[in-house]
């Protein structure tokens, strides 16, 4: 999505209702929300969002713009990508993301801890007022 500008957009996942009736295939709607590769640990988990999910999640689209490599790549089952999220496994922008800011940003982002994440606010100075 981009505005009037040309500028990119983040907009909601349009392919969480595909996603989900797939999944309820395997488990009941309730137990699962959208694409496990684009959440925090914490909402699956307690599936609830606020800032810091949103954090977490802009990161992760981010990281697969930035690179243009698929997250999770090698993960072919959504239940197997959903258990290795909520143990908190994150990408690692280390050997991937070339701009050393855009490293640090995206690694703070994922952080286990939610409260320990930049805020929106923070994420914005930091890495489109540089």
């Amino acid at each position: 999505m981009v505005d009037r500008k040309g500028k990119a957009k983040v907009g909601g996942y349009c392919f969480n209702r595909v996603v989900e009736e797939e999944f309820e295939k395997l488990h009941s709607a309730e137990d699962y929300r959208g694409s496990a590769r684009f959440v925090a640990p914490e909402f699956l988990q307690a599936g609830e969002t606020d800032e810091h999910t949103h954090v977490y999640s802009f990161a992760l689209v981010a990281m697969e713009l930035l690179t243009g490599v698929k997250l999770f790549a090698s993960v072919s089952q959504e239940t197997s990508l959903i258990s290795r999220v909520e143990q908190g496994e994150a990408p690692s922008a280390e050997d991937v993301a070339e701009d050393d800011a855009w490293r640090a940003v995206l690694n703070s982002c994922w952080v286990k801890e939610p409260e320990a994440r930049p805020s929106t606010e923070r994420l914005y100075e930091e890495t489109f007022k540089r």
